[in-house]
């Protein structure tokens, strides 16, 4: 009687990370930072435009209508239509909205499985390392929230109960999934260690084989349910070649394996070394498929770095848990009950709504009615060099050579003109995203290979060696900032 309701950690953090990701300036500019975003907004808008998801390339010179599968386009709508309710800020709302969305749910979760604030907030401090590099408007942080309402599931008393809902709501959620990113294929493999080693416990007179046969079958309609996407079973076949390519992590910076002395690398090893004297402790009470997702995970972060976050998703409700037991054993935590808990879920999901709500009322209050290309100042992409370039077009013609950075800006900047080639580096494959980068660092022939594609003019990094390599009287330069060089090829000096 009388109980004041107040929101919970989750609920705090969700309001605190929104806030942040709105007015901090360093959070927006790690929100506005990729290239790749506005790539996105830029297939949004054709997809929209068309009203069809598009089957051939049409943004790039040098594969233009080859085959093409959009497997992000359902993510790349709902970015071209937050971007006509909030223009460039449409990149910040959802960088906030989503990371926020997944701290909630993993502080949620901690908490369904014991743990106490004393050990959310410190398993907190190494997650923030690894989802920094990947807070910005791509559709990777949709996998990430897949991975953490699938964690909060396997841990769940629906999977213990072997609930049929649970078959339902994996082969509708993966379809879903799937059409925003193709990243839930691997979650498919987590899935697939549910099976084998419920398997494997059968085996061992652990399990019934009744069980077996039951995640078995959530394995088959989750598998069935990635399929419903426009391309069928085309989107796992060249997520499968893409996996299968060691070759990326060679030519692409979020692909390189773990650097274990940046602060990423760190975190997942400080994760790594904690939870296994952890599982060796509790060997006894911790699923055994638990912890094999774990491994499997760290394995995958190992092999690229971009699978950090997912680590640190997969792993977050047993590490807040073992913190927890560390600080109650010290000095003991009071637990709510079950009534209490469920009278505080109310509050707090009121909380989540008015701090939506609250943030898109100032957002759409502050408006201007200008694009993107005037609004956006990053330090990281050409504003001004395509500013130069929309004022003498005419002077521009059709095959350009740009920067493997700066492509998925140039999509949507300037349409009027085909990439070399943009982020989509599965759909162009390794070969030629290699050598296009090589170009840009002047490597393998650059010249020659600028040549052999017929290229017109150049729009690189002003710190790149090509930069220093274009000399006259083959090439001329027309625009140079601190950020962006622009070059024609002087045709008459051939």
């Amino acid at each position: 009687m009388g109980e004041r309701l107040r929101p919970t950690l989750a609920g705090a953090c969700f309001t605190i990370i929104v806030i942040l990701g709105l007015t901090n300036t360093v959070l927006r500019w790690f929100a506005l930072h990729s290239g790749d975003s506005f790539m996105h907004i830029r297939i949004g808008q054709e997809i929209l435009r068309s009203g069809q998801v598009p089957t051939t390339d049409s943004l790039s010179f040098t594969h233009f209508g080859a085959p093409y599968l959009a497997h992000e386009w359902l993510f790349e709508v709902l970015l071209e239509l937050l971007y006509r309710a909030f223009t460039i800020d449409a990149l910040v709302v959802f960088s906030a909205v989503s990371v926020a969305a997944l701290f909630w749910l993993l502080a949620t979760q901690a908490k369904r499985r014991g743990g106490s604030w004393r050990g959310i907030l410190p398993a907190f401090i190494p997650f923030i390392f690894l989802v920094l590099p990947m807070y910005r408007a791509r559709p990777h942080i949709i996998t990430a929230l897949g991975f953490a309402v699938g964690a909060w599931v396997l841990n769940g008393t629906a999977w213990r109960k072997r609930d049929w809902r649970v078959l339902a709501a994996f082969a509708a959620g993966l379809a879903l999934w799937t059409n925003f990113h193709a990243g839930s294929m691997i979650f498919l493999g987590v899935l697939a260690i549910e099976t084998l080693t419920g398997a494997g416990l059968a085996v061992a007179g652990k399990d019934t084989w009744s069980n077996c046969r039951w995640t078995l079958g959530v394995l088959a309609a989750a598998c069935l349910g990635s399929l419903v996407t426009p391309y069928g079973i085309r989107v796992p076949l060249q997520v499968i070649g893409f996996i299968t390519t060691r070759g990326f992590n060679s030519a692409i910076e979020e692909h390189l394996p773990l650097n274990f002395h940046l602060p990423q690398g760190i975190s997942v090893l400080v994760l790594g070394a904690g939870l296994t004297i952890y599982f060796v402790i509790k060997r006894h009470t911790i699923r055994v498929a638990e912890v094999v997702e774990i491994a499997f995970l760290a394995l995958l972060a190992v092999y690229s770095r971009r699978n950090a976050l997912l680590f640190g998703v997969i792993s977050f409700g047993v590490t807040a848990q073992a913190l927890s037991e560390l600080a109650n054993a010290a000095i003991g935590v009071r637990r709510d009950s079950d009534r209490s808990r469920r009278r505080q879920a109310g509050a707090e999901l009121l909380w989540v709504a008015g701090t939506l709500l609250v943030a898109a009322m100032v957002l759409l209050a502050r408006q201007q009615p200008v694009s993107a290309r005037e609004y956006y100042r990053s330090p990281s992409h050409p504003v001004q060099a395509v500013s130069f370039i929309r004022a003498h077009l005419p002077e521009f013609g059709d095959r350009m050579y740009n920067s493997y950075d700066l492509g998925g800006y140039l999509t949507f900047a300037l349409p009027e003109r085909k990439v070399f080639i943009d982020g989509r580096a599965d759909f162009y494959g390794f070969e030629f995203t290699d050598e296009a980068i090589q170009i840009g660092h002047g490597e393998n022939n650059a010249l020659e290979r600028l040549a052999h594609w017929n290229v017109d003019w150049v729009i690189v990094g002003s710190k790149e060696p090509l930069a220093q390599m274009l000399v006259e009287p083959a090439w001329r330069q027309v625009f140079r900032d601190r950020i962006a060089t622009v070059f024609q090829r002087n045709r008459a000096a051939h």
